[in-house]
């Protein structure tokens, strides 16, 4: 069975709150109080537990990052730095590929995540689902290939992208020039 902070509390006699801030370096607690308390931690093999913090600071670290297609080169870059970024700030993430991403943003909030990360909404979905996000306040933004809708986003700016391209071709001298695009929707 695992050891509690009650545990170690009792073991050194303070209080479960002067156990709680040494394991969590806390200014205020003196360093050989620290030391005994964390001595003691390694002792016993103790193990912060994730659900009880999330339910003492009401936020759980972690996010849902949605993603409709992972094979997609694109995608599978950008889901490896969010994740290298989430590790390096405390954060976990939840990676899913949803069928329907109605029900799986339902199934992630009930599992009390931080926030969502949508990647890829497509021109022609119902979007009534980021509205009900918005109105409820809950922490999302989305990114891909979408068309500007009243949230925070993040998307490659195609307009200039597609300048630069052919302004370089110009300047290396090119004259005949072909651009090819899919139609909305369908990118």
């Amino acid at each position: 069975m695992a050891t509690t902070i009650k545990e170690i509390a009792g073991m050194l006699g303070l209080s479960v709150a002067t156990v709680s801030r040494s394991l969590n370096d806390k200014s205020d607690i003196s360093e050989r109080t620290k030391e005994k308390v964390k001595e003691l931690a390694r002792k016993l093999d103790y193990q912060a537990s994730e659900i009880a913090r999330g339910l003492v600071l009401q936020r759980t670290n972690t996010f849902g990052l949605l993603i409709s297609d992972f094979a997609h080169p694109f995608y599978a870059e950008i889901v490896q730095k969010i994740e290298e970024i989430a590790k390096k700030n405390g954060y976990a993430i939840i990676v899913s590929a949803p069928e329907e991403l109605q029900d799986k943003i339902q199934e992630l909030r009930n599992r009390k995540v931080d926030g969502l990360i949508i990647g890829h909404i497509s021109h022609n979905q119902n979007l009534n689902y980021l509205w009900k996000l918005k109105e409820d306040k809950f922490p999302f933004v989305v990114f891909g290939n979408i068309e500007p809708i009243e949230t925070d986003y993040v998307t490659v700016g195609r307009a200039k992208g597609t300048y630069l391209a052919i302004k370089h071709l110009i300047d290396l001298g090119h004259k005949k020039i072909g651009y090819l695009c899919l139609p909305p929707g369908k990118g």
